[in-house]
């Protein structure tokens, strides 16, 4: 049976363009995106383990500038078109999607098969790379995906836990939005502060051994440069380069 690659695009509201007075609190930044963690933990993850899905990934898309106007999550996953009814059918009836519609957080919610998708493995890539990259890489972004969701649901369950133990009410933590989005603003600073610190080891080190490579070329696009001049990303550059393990050329005018 042959299978492609299929989306599942969620756009968000973002701070530029959300409305005062809704639900949740007006000062909380929706570039944040604690909405992706729930759409990934609660969505997304009980979709992969009952259709049995061997491939697939996450994509973000957050305009990281003063005023953003974009903030997109994506469901990327290599399935057959009769696997692929099934999950659109069941996101169309999905609870917490069409909550957040109610709610006007969620713009929209497109699934489709990807418009450059065929049976390849490897199509679901940049069209710049060669053969031998593009039919690799899904592995390796699923990996990715994989380990960042299992940091989200190990955060999420001992946040359950000691609120459990505090004797907060258990049906509160799991079913209250407000709490949820409490709850998954505080795993994004955790893992972005596992990231910053540990990132660098755990995901570049052994990446870059494993491909046997000394050197490595970072090309960054004109809209990561803002990023880039941030001290945080300096911080660990410098870091890097000062273990004189790796010969790193940026490629950009910063």
């Amino acid at each position: 049976m042959k299978k492609y690659w299929y989306e599942s695009t969620i756009k968000f509201q973002t701070s530029n363009t959300k409305k005062k007075g809704n639900w949740y609190n007006d000062e909380l930044r929706m570039d944040d995106c604690p909405f992706h963690l729930l759409l990934a933990r609660e969505v997304y993850l009980p979709i992969i383990k009952h259709s049995n899905l061997d491939l697939w990934r996450f994509h973000r898309l957050v305009d990281d500038s003063e005023n953003p106007i974009k903030n997109i999550f994506k469901f990327k996953y290599y399935a057959s078109k009769d696997k692929f009814k099934k999950i659109h059918e069941s996101l169309q009836r999905n609870l917490i999607i069409q909550t957040l519609k109610e709610k006007n957080i969620i713009l929209s919610h497109l699934s489709f098969q990807s418009s450059d998708s065929n049976d390849k493995i490897g199509s679901d890539r940049d069209i710049k790379w060669p053969y031998t990259v593009s039919k690799g890489w899904p592995y390796l972004i699923n990996g990715v995906c994989r380990c960042w969701l299992e940091m989200v649901d190990t955060y999420y369950n001992q946040i359950l836990e000691k609120d459990y133990q505090k004797e907060h009410s258990w049906k509160s933590s799991l079913f209250d939005l407000s709490k949820k989005i409490e709850n998954y603003l505080l795993i994004t600073e955790l893992i972005q502060y596992d990231w910053g610190k540990w990132g660098y080891h755990f995901a570049f080190h052994h990446t870059n051994h494993i491909y046997g490579s000394k050197i490595m070329k970072l090309n960054f696009h004109q809209d990561s440069i803002e990023s880039i001049k941030r001290p945080s990303f300096i911080r660990r550059l410098f870091m890097i380069i000062t273990k004189k393990k790796y010969r790193i050329q940026i490629i950009g005018k910063i």
